[in-house]
């Protein structure tokens, strides 16, 4: 029998001990409008809560989870604080999501969060937690400032994607500033922003390896 590797629950109401029932084997968890409680990481035998996440479980996707509040979200991580993805995209709900993923998870190497409000405020969280694992940031159609993409240019150095289409409060110099990553940068999405024809170019000058979408 195929070991199960990805679940979706989609609308569905969870009872006490379903997180805790999850199969060894999952990798990937989609989770859209379920309602999650403390109860639902609860071991049904003990009524003790159980911490340990299915031990393959890497990616954790609420994207478009349109009823997903900070206080599910943080019970979440809390119980299964080794994730290396997690999706927030569409999660409109959510007041400053990024520092709340700082509070518990420390390996994580995927953050997705586009469209989602209050992401600005996390973006010191998320370079202070995250600067050595980060790979990949997309926060398109987020109200991020000049401040917070020189933030991510000086503090998250392994990059290797990032994706700020739809931003568009930037000013020059923060795509500008981008060019530090050049030793990791592989992929950067600028699409639907001010940036202008000679930045762009200056970019693709100093980022020789990197894919840029305008």
């Amino acid at each position: 029998m195929p070991r199960l590797r990805e679940v979706e629950l989609v609308g569905v109401q969870l009872r006490r001990g379903a997180m805790a029932a999850m199969p060894a084997s999952v990798e990937r968890l989609r989770i859209k409008n379920c309602r999650i409680k403390q109860s639902t990481f609860q071991s049904i035998q003990t009524n003790q809560p159980a911490h340990q996440a299915p031990p393959r479980l890497a990616e954790l996707d609420f994207s478009d989870s349109t009823e997903l509040t900070s206080l599910e979200l943080i019970n979440t991580t809390a119980a299964w604080p080794h994730l290396t993805t997690i999706k927030l995209n569409g999660c409109v709900n959510l007041f400053a999501p990024l520092q709340l993923l700082g509070e518990h998870l420390s390996r994580l190497e995927v953050i997705e969060a586009n469209g989602v409000p209050g992401t600005e405020w996390g973006i010191v969280s998320i370079c202070d937690k995250f600067a050595r694992t980060l790979r990949r940031l997309s926060v398109a159609r987020c109200p991020l400032l000049t401040p917070d993409v020189l933030l991510i240019a000086d503090e998250l150095t392994n990059l290797t994607s990032l994706d700020i289409s739809g931003c568009h409060d930037l000013t020059q110099p923060a795509f500008f500033m981008l060019a530090s990553l050049w030793p990791t940068l592989r992929f950067l999405n600028i699409s639907e922003t001010n940036v202008d024809n000679d930045t762009v170019d200056r970019l693709r000058l100093c980022l020789p390896e990197c894919e840029i979408v305008r």
